[in-house]
């Protein structure tokens, strides 16, 4: 208990001595908590063996997509032109409101076919068009996988797959 003595407040002897018993716990509580914290964590038995837990430090969980990424590229051979492929599905054909338009070659599509990317592997599709699209000289009925320095045919024009 506090009491006023002139202009002066002055602590009484019971209320130092219950100001030193708080002191006094909570010097306990922060040893004792102390003391928790360096315990280390004891082995855990189970089914007759000794199990060790260890702890450690926090690990990010991986990118989704987990692979290189590098940038991949087509290119039209008879022109040199480069056109990067940046979504997936990449769709080209002589179509204006495709991805890459091939302009100067009537014997493509207007969507002629489409490159799509998954888990850092790159396919490419033929889209029922009429001069087909062709890998090693053969035409792909479905999904072919492409890599880099792959060259495609899409009718009877020569594009190059690059990944940088």
């Amino acid at each position: 208990m506090w009491k006023r003595k002139g202009w002066e407040i002055i602590q009484t002897a019971a209320d130092k001595r219950s100001c030193r018993r708080g002191e006094e716990k909570v010097e306990k509580n922060l040893n004792e908590w102390r003391y928790r914290a360096d315990v280390e964590i004891p082995p855990r038995k189970q089914s007759g063996f000794q199990e060790e837990i260890l702890i450690r430090e926090e690990i990010l969980p991986l990118n989704k997509k987990n692979h290189w990424t590098g940038k991949a590229y087509v290119i039209r051979m008879r022109t040199d032109e480069k056109m990067e492929v940046k979504k997936s599905p990449f769709i080209i054909g002589k179509s204006a409101d495709v991805d890459y338009t091939i302009q100067g070659n009537p014997a493509i599509s207007r969507r002629h076919a489409y490159i799509a990317e998954e888990n850092g592997i790159y396919f490419l599709k033929d889209l029922n068009s009429l001069n087909h699209t062709f890998v090693d000289g053969k035409s792909i009925q479905s999904q072919e996988k492409l890599e880099d320095g792959k060259f495609f045919y899409l009718a009877d024009e020569k594009f190059q797959f690059r990944i940088d």
